[in-house]
């Protein structure tokens, strides 16, 4: 994906990328999702993060905190196209 994204903003696109990051207990996709949202980072894109770690209970079901991972990054690109987003 860094690849990618350099090529799109080195034609000088706008580029919004939408990432969530995996639940805790998921350990090693976790660690290679950290490591990759590194090298997106480097490229310049603007990028909107949902962290389940962050936001996930244990009152929740797995449905509950995908729809809500959903909700979030759907409102995120909603204000990001309408310039209202703080997304980095």
């Amino acid at each position: 994906m860094p690849s990618l994204a350099k090529e799109v903003i080195q034609r000088g696109l706008n580029l919004l990328v939408a990432v969530t990051l995996p639940f805790g207990l998921e350990a090693e996709r976790r660690d290679t999702a950290l490591a990759g949202l590194q090298d997106l980072e480097a490229t310049g894109a603007t990028i909107i993060t949902y962290d389940h770690a962050e936001h996930f209970t244990a009152s929740m079901s797995l449905e509950d905190a995908l729809e809500k991972s959903s909700e979030f990054l759907a409102q995120r690109v909603q204000r990001w196209i309408k310039g209202e987003s703080d997304a980095q």
